[in-house]
């Protein structure tokens, strides 16, 4: 078990992100990658910081986590 960042199984066939704070939608993704913190307060999953090209490489991965 990881000890950071959410369950990313099936991921992409989910309907919502972040303990449902969120739709499941490219848009929604990137923003919390991005900054998870400032989308769920008190997460477990860090900012890493990533550049905007590396937050949409890994939202084209996570959605075909289905």
């Amino acid at each position: 078990q990881g000890t950071v960042g959410p369950n990313l199984t099936h991921v992409g066939s989910r309907q919502i992100l972040a303990s449902g704070i969120l739709q499941n939608t490219p848009q929604d993704m990137a923003k919390w990658i991005k900054d998870p913190p400032a989308v769920k307060p008190g997460s477990l999953m860090p900012d890493l910081h990533l550049s905007d090209q590396d937050v949409n490489s890994l939202v084209a991965y996570l959605e075909t986590l289905k």
